[in-house]
């Protein structure tokens, strides 16, 4: 077990026993992880802001249900925060359509005179146009390729979280790149097979969050 872990686990030890201000340590610890979810899932960086805060209250009211012999914090808590942006999601159907990426335009995208397509992964303006992309995503498809891509979680977290089977996640993860190769081809008007630079893309993603810690 590593130091953070094990700092982890003691803060968890002394949040049971009723230390709200271990608690607040402890889930600022995975503050940039959940926002890091959320702001995909979401669109708007405020609005992932919100989920996460959301998330912090309700996980703390509900921390008696907590059994760390089930389960492990990391997976509870993400669990928590992406039912908060479910419930978002949710409202916003009501009110209509919010996003940071809703006003991309096509001179925002990266240089297309780059020599090597490839380079376009490396380009930090290009995070945007990926999470332009991502988010015209059906959410079971969004959830699962920020989750994987962005957070770096493994099938298996990911169908905890998700509360779905391995197979769905695998599943969910090819069908979600398919759906993202199809849209990047009709953005930059190539073939379907010359999108092969999708998952490269998705990988540098994390690199080019510029979210604070």
């Amino acid at each position: 077990m590593n130091q953070k872990s094990t700092e982890n686990r003691i803060l968890l030890q002394r949040s049971s026993s009723g230390d709200s201000e271990a608690y607040g340590q402890l889930f600022m610890n995975y503050y940039v992880a959940l926002v890091r979810f959320a702001w995909p899932m979401l669109g708007v960086q405020e609005d992932a802001e919100d989920a996460v805060h959301d998330a912090f209250l309700k996980s703390w009211t509900r921390l008696y249900r907590f059994d760390h012999e089930k389960g492990q914090y990391s997976t509870w808590i993400f669990a928590i925060t992406r039912n908060c942006c479910l419930d978002k999601l949710r409202q916003r159907k009501k009110c209509g359509p919010a996003s940071d990426f809703a006003d991309f335009e096509m001179d925002a995208q990266p240089d297309r005179a780059l020599a090597d397509p490839a380079q376009i992964a490396l380009n930090r303006d290009c995070r945007d146009e990926v999470l332009w992309l991502i988010s015209a995503l059906a959410d079971k498809y969004r959830e699962t390729i920020v989750l994987y891509y962005w957070n770096e979680l493994s099938v298996r977290e990911i169908a905890d979280i998700t509360q779905t089977s391995e197979s769905n996640v695998k599943s969910r993860l090819g069908r979600g790149r398919q759906r993202l190769a199809e849209a990047y081809s009709r953005l930059h008007s190539v073939p379907v097979e010359g999108a092969a630079l999708v998952p490269a893309l998705l990988r540098d993603l994390q690199a080019m969050s510029t979210l604070a810690a």
